[in-house]
């Protein structure tokens, strides 16, 4: 599930793409969180130079396209 650094829980994937909600990293549950650069806080960071694209491309895997096929493995 994608959630928000604040409502996320174990086993979420969070996006931190907004210095002004670095603060909800000290509290956040999620299970990733894709950033631009490693953070101190003990996460699990995914870190791209372009979160956003990041964050889209794991949106198309997370949650497809309704009819949409993942390929087997996926």
């Amino acid at each position: 599930r994608i959630s928000t650094l604040e409502s996320a829980g174990a086993g979420d994937l969070a996006l931190l793409a907004n210095s002004r909600y670095e603060s909800q990293l000290a509290a956040t549950k999620a299970a990733a969180v894709i950033v631009d650069a490693p953070r101190s806080h003990q996460l699990n960071y995914l870190v791209h130079p372009n979160p956003y694209f990041a964050f889209c491309q794991a949106l198309k895997v997370i949650s497809p396209a309704p009819g949409h096929q993942l390929h087997p493995g996926i």
